[in-house]
C-alpha cells in the first residue's frame, strides 16, 4: 500500500491588488476600451519556485460578451526585444499550455485562481517572462486566431508582493500576432505622467508544489535509422549552443516514410512521473517548412506513440511535447533497459529522392516532474 503524497501549494509570485480599484484594463487616453486578448510580462518568481511543477494559477480577464475561448500561456526563460517571430528563443522549463473557459457574465471582470497541476508545467529559473493569450476555439490545435472580445486584466495598484517585475508590459499591438516588440509595444498606464500614476503588471499569482522534483534527462546515445550523417555526435545533443548533430536525407521510395529517422535514448532517474517533456531545438538549412514529427515509446503498450507535430524554419526553435496522461508507461521498468526514455524524430518533405536539405539538432532532452 503506498500513501498518495500531500503538500501544500508554496505561492512563489503573487502581483494582485488588494481593492476592486487596483485592477485595470487597457483603454485610449480617452477612456475606451482597446482590445487586448495578448500582452507579455516580466516576472521574478522566487527560488522556492525554480523547477517545481505549478499548481495554482491567478489570473484576470474580461469578456465583453459570454462565449467560449481559449486560454494559452507561454512561458519563456529570456525575451530578445525586437526579436520577431522568434523574441522567445528557450522555453523556460515547460511552459506552454492552456484552457478552455467556458464563458461568464458579459462585461464583468474576472480574478481566477485555478488548478493546472494537470498540465505539467515547471520553470527551470526563476526569471521568466509570461505571454498571456486569449484566442478563439478551432481545431485541429485547439486555438485559433486572437479573440479581440476578451480583455487582460492588469495590476494597477502596487508592485508585486512576492516576487518581482519591472514596471511595464509588452502590448501586442494591432495586428494581434504574438509578436511583442521593444521599444514599440512596451507600455505602461498613465505613461505620460512622469512618474506614471499606477503599476502595470499582470494580475498574476503562482502557487507550486514543493514536494515535486523535476530531473533534466539528455541522451546518452542516438541512433540514425534513416538518413545520412553529414557531422557531429550524441556530444552535440547536451545543451544549446549552435553545436549540431547535421543529418542528411535518405533516398526513400514512399513519401510515408521519412527520409531522416533519427532516435534518442536517454535514463530517467526514477519510474515515478506526474508529467513528461520532450524537448527538441533544431532547424534546417533550406526549403523552411519541412514537417516533423516526434513519437516517444511506450513500454507498456510496447508502441511507438506520436505526441505531436512541427513545422521547421531556417532559424532554430525549440519545441516541446507533453505527455500528462499515465507519463510514468513511457519510462521503462524492465532490469535489461532500466528506467530508459525513448524519442524518435521523423522528419518528412515533399520530396522523394535525396535532395540537399540538412536537419541539424540542437538540443534534445526529457524534463520529468515527479
Amino acid at each position: 500500500h503506498h500513501q498518495a503524497r500531500v503538500s501544500n501549494p508554496v505561492e512563489v509570485y503573487r502581483s494582485a491588488p488588494s481593492s476592486s480599484s487596483g485592477y485595470a484594463l487597457v483603454g485610449d487616453e480617452e477612456g475606451n476600451l482597446v482590445a487586448n486578448p495578448s500582452s507579455l510580462d516580466d516576472m521574478l518568481m522566487t527560488s522556492a519556485g525554480v523547477g517545481k511543477g505549478w499548481k495554482l494559477l491567478r489570473f484576470g480577464f474580461m469578456d465583453e460578451t459570454n462565449h467560449p475561448f481559449l486560454i494559452r500561456w507561454i512561458v519563456d526563460r529570456t525575451f530578445t526585444p525586437s526579436g520577431g517571430a522568434n523574441s522567445f528563443s528557450s522555453p523556460a522549463g515547460t511552459g506552454d499550455f492552456g484552457v478552455i473557459y467556458p464563458g461568464g457574465n458579459a462585461g464583468q471582470a474576472y480574478d481566477l485562481t485555478i488548478d493546472v497541476s494537470g498540465a505539467g508545467v515547471t520553470c527551470d529559473t526563476a526569471q521568466m517572462y509570461v505571454a498571456e493569450q486569449y484566442r478563439t476555439l478551432q481545431a485541429p490545435l485547439g486555438f485559433g486566431p486572437f479573440d479581440p472580445l476578451v480583455h487582460i486584466v492588469y495590476n494597477k495598484e502596487a508592485a508585486p508582493t512576492i516576487g518581482s517585475s519591472n514596471d511595464g508590459f509588452w502590448l501586442d499591438g494591432s495586428p494581434f500576432d504574438g509578436v511583442y516588440v521593444d521599444p514599440d509595444e512596451f507600455d505602461k498606464f498613465d505613461i505620460t505622467n512622469v512618474p506614471p500614476l499606477n503599476y502595470s503588471n499582470f494580475l498574476f499569482g503562482i502557487q507550486v508544489d514543493p514536494a515535486s522534483t523535476t530531473d533534466t534527462v539528455r541522451p546518452f546515445e542516438y541512433h540514425l535509422d534513416i538518413g545520412n550523417l553529414v557531422s557531429g555526435s550524441n556530444l552535440d545533443l547536451q545543451q544549446i549552443d549552435q553545436s549540431y548533430l547535421v543529418l542528411k536525407y535518405g533516398v526513400t521510395l514512399n513519401n510515408t516514410i521519412p527520409p531522416i529517422q533519427v532516435e534518442v535514448d536517454g535514463q530517467a532517474a526514477s519510474t515515478t512521473a506526474s508529467s513528461i517533456h520532450f524537448q527538441l531545438t533544431c532547424g534546417e538549412n533550406m526549403n523552411s517548412g519541412a514537417p516533423i514529427k516526434v513519437l516517444l515509446y511506450n513500454w507498456v503498450t510496447g508502441t511507438w506513440d506520436l505526441r505531436g507535430n512541427a513545422t521547421l524554419s531556417t532559424t532554430d526553435q525549440t519545441f516541446d511535447f507533453a505527455v500528462t496522461n499515465q507519463p510514468q508507461n513511457y519510462i521503462s521498468t524492465s532490469a535489461a533497459t532500466p528506467r530508459y526514455v525513448k524519442a524518435r524524430i521523423q522528419l518528412f518533405t515533399h520530396l522523394t529522392l535525396n535532395n540537399n536539405d540538412q536537419l541539424r539538432i540542437d538540443q534534445a532532452q526529457w524534463l520529468i516532474t515527479r
